[in-house]
């Protein structure tokens, strides 16, 4: 399950939609994305963690990355993990880079309160009216 909030700007009016929650419909062992992890897709280090550890399984979670330079967006991400239901072991999950400054991306643990707008730099606050849960 997951939810969206969308921020909107105190100076320009721009609104973002900020998503975050496990995806159910692709990975959890689908074939298509095996093909991808193996092929590279997602880096030779995802390829290695998932063909090290028979006991994985793996799925692709929407969370919100945060850069130094204020950039802000949600970005799918994958997760390989213990073949486990309950408390898995992360042995890889991938990480992001911001399209500004090309520098990692920190990922967020919970929805933030403000953000930086990315058009204008001012100041964006989340819409509490605006949760969608899926």
């Amino acid at each position: 399950m997951g939810e969206e909030y969308t921020y909107v700007c105190k100076g320009c009016g721009k609104d973002v939609q900020l998503v975050m929650g496990p995806y159910n419909c692709k990975g959890w062992g689908d074939k298509q994305s095996v093909s991808e992890i193996l092929d590279g897709r997602y880096g030779k280090k995802a390829k290695e963690v998932y063909e090290s550890h028979p006991h994985r399984n793996f799925h692709f979670q929407a969370d919100i990355f945060q850069c130094g330079c204020g950039y802000i967006k949600s970005y799918d991400s994958l997760v390989i993990h213990e073949d486990v239901v309950i408390d898995p072991e992360i042995f890889f999950f991938q990480e992001h880079r911001c399209p500004r400054c090309r520098k990692p991306m920190e990922r967020l643990p919970d929805f933030p309160f403000d953000a930086t707008c990315p058009k204008c730099g001012d100041r964006m606050v989340m819409d509490p009216k605006s949760r969608f849960r899926w």
